[in-house]
């Protein structure tokens, strides 16, 4: 029995999606928070009372702040945008 062997090389370029300004403010105000010593929660409750919305217009919640930090880090990883 005979088999074939190969390798294939592919190259795929991944578009990059710019963040909003919005965006870049809502992250270094949650990261200055964080420095702060706050948790999700209080981050959270601290952008609801400052009057912040989430990208979508909503109410922030926890889930909502580590997504955003979360996202960003994945980014910069990814792109190298340290």
């Amino acid at each position: 029995m005979k088999y074939l062997s190969f390798t294939a090389t592919v190259k795929v370029k991944i578009p990059v999606f710019p963040l909003s300004d919005y965006q870049i403010l809502l992250h270094s105000k949650i990261k200055e928070l964080q420095k702060t010593g706050l948790g999700y929660r209080r981050i959270a409750h601290a952008l609801n009372q400052l009057g912040y919305k989430t990208p979508r217009g909503h109410q922030f919640l926890n889930t909502h702040v580590f997504s955003i930090l979360k996202k960003r880090k994945l980014t910069e990883e990814r792109y190298n945008l340290n």
